[in-house]
């Protein structure tokens, strides 16, 4: 489970044609869970 503690948060679920996407925009508040999400992003999509 994530723990969101941010004032500033924006969740956004979008339905798109052959995709669904999740949109945090809370994610540019806190440069830690930033650096986590990219490292991880990039480590799981060179595979």
């Amino acid at each position: 489970m994530l723990s969101l503690y941010h004032h500033c948060l924006s969740l956004i679920l979008a339905s798109q044609k052959k995709h669904t996407a999740l949109f945090h925009t809370g994610i540019y508040s806190d440069a830690k869970l930033l650096d986590w999400f990219v490292g991880q992003y990039a480590q799981l999509s060179d595979q």
